[in-house]
């Protein structure tokens, strides 16, 4: 046995390629680890998941259902986390980690083949670990890698089905198309011009065969998602998931246009790009794999018209990871054979890693995008904002609503009812909420921000502390309470005496009639290390906020 293992050490090592990819995957792994951080948004995935673990269903509030994710089956693979008692964001952390190696080890199977050539493998690897923001999403905390790496799979397993007579490969294939969708909807942009591959690049024996396979694989990718749907829309009373409504409203098509060119700009990936259209036919003779290359292309264009439609997103290309996968699958060719020169080549890959390096650097705070830098600044202070209600509220936490723009991370951590003022939780808001006008009518509002909770909302949901987004006022108690509850709500809005330094968001707009009449509920300011205060609005009484205003020392203006 001891000999094997020696041989097989052996014949590891001496396979130079096999070593280069495993040093390559395992630089890329390094550099995921550093750029690891977790985003507001998957909270919310955190919070369903530890709702089904404690044996309340998959809901945000206890008893309200409402599907507010649209990551079904990373959500559900979050739950044993909870069952373990393992920490939420380190589980996911290890999770995305491994999907995140599985997506780079495929990627490099899926372009060698591709291409005919181990090397554009290598490259592919190189381009996506290299690439700032894709190793960032490496972790998030969301299913983006985890979806990638999902389709990427797919991708493989359709070439084996395609080459193959064995009826497991077309079943496969449907399962992991089928997983893709139930990760996220939107993947069948990706899964339907992909799926034309099994019936498409089939050289079976028989006719017949090629429609027992496309069979087999119809009933195993329709029979999971149709009763996924079913059951969805029994628990749910809805086909899509309560953000659809959300984000496709609102948004231009200018927004979708700026954040993907955005995107190949800042990376210099219009180079390749560029190269690659006017080096097409060269590219073609050289690719071994045309229809599959075709059918990426198609499932590309599809996704971009996509992102122009729902008006792409505000946190750094997070919708972007899975296209430039297949992007830099498709790109790796112009580093194989002759299709252009040496120098061309290095020049290429440098102005790539250059455009990284300055990006990761600077993380430059682009119109419209939040960067990595302040997914994690938010993460960091909204967490305090958690840390000062749980002192507060203690064990009254859960007698308790609050009402909140970013329902990630504080309702995670306090454990409280909430409502999502922009909709997330609850369908009348995000249908027929109150507008929120944009900064530019040209660009249209941010995705997922084009309605607001109208004030008759916050009541009939019994919302007893609107947090909005929020506000953590620096100064001496005197300042808040010479500006009074009329002043500061005022500076709440946006338009009006509007003070980028205290808040970042939109909040619930009163009636006109209570506005400038002394009619304003009273506004709390919670105690916070640092002389900071958190302001809050008290909408409807509760005794346990009243119990925590006593016990904290709480500063109430406008009572």
């Amino acid at each position: 046995m001891t000999r094997l293992k020696e041989e097989a050490v052996h014949k590891f090592f001496s396979n130079r390629k096999v070593v280069a990819l495993a040093l390559l995957l395992f630089m890329a792994l390094l550099l995921a680890v550093h750029n690891r951080f977790v985003q507001d948004d998957a909270f919310i995935s955190f919070r369903y998941a530890q709702n089904l673990a404690e044996g309340n269903g998959l809901v945000w509030n206890v008893g309200e259902r409402v599907e507010g994710y649209t990551n079904f089956l990373w959500t559900v693979l979050l739950v044993p986390s909870f069952w373990l008692g393992v920490d939420i964001v380190a589980y996911s952390y290890l999770l995305s980690i491994f999907a995140y190696l599985i997506t780079l080890l495929v990627g490099f199977l899926i372009a060698a083949r591709v291409w005919g050539d181990k090397f554009a493998g290598f490259v592919t690897v190189f381009l996506l670990a290299a690439n700032f923001s894709f190793s960032s999403y490496a972790t998030g905390g969301l299913e983006t890698q985890f979806g990638i790496a999902m389709l990427l799979c797919f991708v493989w397993v359709i070439f084996k089905s395609a080459e193959s007579n064995s009826l497991k490969w077309s079943i496969l294939a449907g399962v992991l198309a089928a997983f893709s969708i139930m990760t996220r909807m939107d993947s069948l942009l990706f899964v339907a011009p992909l799926s034309l591959y099994v019936l498409l690049a089939c050289k079976p024996v028989e006719h017949r065969h090629v429609i027992r396979k496309a069979v087999v694989y119809g009933l195993s990718a329709g029979g999971p998602l149709l009763l996924w749907l079913i059951l969805r829309h029994a628990y749910y009373n809805d086909w899509v998931p309560n953000t659809f409504h959300i984000k496709t409203q609102g948004s231009s098509w200018i927004r979708g246009g700026y954040y993907q060119l955005l995107f190949y700009t800042m990376y210099g990936l219009v180079v390749p790009i560029g190269v690659s259209i006017f080096r097409f036919r060269a590219l073609m003779d050289l690719c071994k794999e045309k229809l599959m290359a075709a059918l990426m292309l198609a499932a590309l264009g599809l996704w971009g018209l996509y992102l122009l439609k729902v008006g792409g997103g505000f946190m750094e290309f997070r919708l972007m990871m899975c296209s430039f996968a297949f992007t830099a699958i498709l790109l790796s060719g112009l580093w194989c054979g002759s299709v252009i020169g040496r120098h061309a080549k290095i020049l290429i890959m440098l102005l790539l890693i250059c455009g990284s390096v300055v990006h990761a650097a600077m993380q430059y705070p682009y119109p419209c995008i939040q960067s990595v830098s302040e997914l994690k600044k938010y993460h960091k202070e909204w967490e305090e904002v958690a840390d000062c209600l749980n002192r507060a509220f203690g064990k009254n936490s859960s007698r308790v609503k609050i009402g909140v723009t970013c329902a990630g991370v504080i309702p995670f951590y306090t454990g409280m009812p909430a409502l999502d003022l922009l909709g997330l939780n609850n369908r009348h808001i995000a249908e027929h909420g109150e507008h929120i006008e944009p900064a530019n009518s040209w660009v249209g509002n941010r995705p997922g921000h084009a309605r607001m909770a109208a004030w008759e909302d916050v009541i009939n949901a019994e919302v007893n502390l609107l947090i909005n987004t929020p506000w953590l006022f620096q100064g001496d108690a005197e300042d808040l309470v010479r500006m009074g509850a009329e002043q500061i709500i005022r500076c709440w809005y946006w338009g009006e005496e509007f003070d980028k330094s205290r808040v970042s968001a939109a909040m619930v707009r009163y009636p006109s009639e209570l506005v400038g009449c002394g009619k304003l509920p009273p506004v709390v300011a919670w105690p916070m290390s640092g002389d900071r205060y958190l302001v809050t609005v008290y909408t409807v009484y509760n005794e346990g906020v009243e119990e925590a205003i006593k016990d904290c020392g709480a500063l109430v203006i406008n009572r």
